[in-house]
């Protein structure tokens, strides 16, 4: 008999990208709207804390949520397009 424990289920996918299958599920509701990217920005470590507290608490991923805040802060709002950037005529 073989008494070693048995082994784990790999959760990689197939092409090797750990749960990246899963990472897009979860974001399909931000998918439905249109792209998504990653940034980052600097922000208040209290407002930090309580976006923590909230998606805790109401089961909300932190991108969902963050999406959700800022669909609702320019729903009146109305923003013009950032102009294009002037290119530098410096060549390396």
């Amino acid at each position: 008999m073989n008494s070693s424990p048995p082994l784990k289920k790999n959760n990689r996918s197939a092409n090797g990208n750990g749960n990246q299958s899963d990472a897009e599920r979860r974001y399909t509701r931000s998918l439905i709207k249109g792209e998504v990217t990653r940034h980052t920005y600097y922000a208040r470590v209290d407002l930090l804390e309580k976006l923590r507290g909230y998606a805790y608490w109401e089961r909300y991923g932190i991108s969902e949520l963050i999406n959700q805040i800022l669909e609702e802060f320019f729903e009146d709002k109305e923003v013009k397009p950032k102009p294009p950037r002037k290119r530098s005529s410096y060549r390396r």
